[in-house]
């Protein structure tokens, strides 16, 4: 993922340490270790209940994990970013923490951020993501008309 802020490119790789997700008995998440690198497009496959989307929502910290880590590593270098040469160039935010979120978004194609998130933090959350300021989301919601039902 590449991000610009303030005129500077950010590379965000995720590096993802033991992290566990159960649902009772059944574990929905399980990786020992594993770099998503910067700058390059990965794809989930799997059957449903697979744990991938439980996968999204843990490194968005939209759940909690049983245990485990995940970490943003940020650095403003084109390099090749994977775990080998993690460097001292590089900035590792745990998405525990808030500050990653001003360098990563995250656009899924169902509605289950609906379920986090109140009306107006998720109208605020898709204006981000497409670069709409606050005001002008305001100034859309706004011209919708609320009907009573008849």
């Amino acid at each position: 993922m590449v991000v610009v802020r303030n005129l500077r490119i950010v590379m965000v790789a995720i590096s993802v340490n033991n992290l566990i997700k159960k649902f009772g008995d059944k574990t929905a998440v399980s990786i020992p270790d594993f770099c998503f690198p910067s700058n390059e497009i990965i794809g989930l496959v799997g059957n449903n209940g697979a744990g991938k989307t439980t996968l999204f929502r843990l490194i968005l910290n939209l759940i909690k994990a049983d245990s485990g880590i995940v970490n943003f590593c940020l650095t403003n270098e084109y390099s090749q970013q994977d775990k080998a040469n993690l460097d001292s160039n590089m900035t590792l935010v745990s998405h525990l923490e808030d500050a990653w979120k001003s360098y990563i978004a995250a656009y899924l194609d169902e509605s289950f951020l609906i379920e986090f998130l109140t009306p107006k933090e998720f109208f605020t959350f898709i204006a981000k993501v497409n670069n709409i300021e606050e005001q002008e989301m305001e100034e859309r919601l706004n011209s919708f008309t609320i009907l009573p039902w008849r």
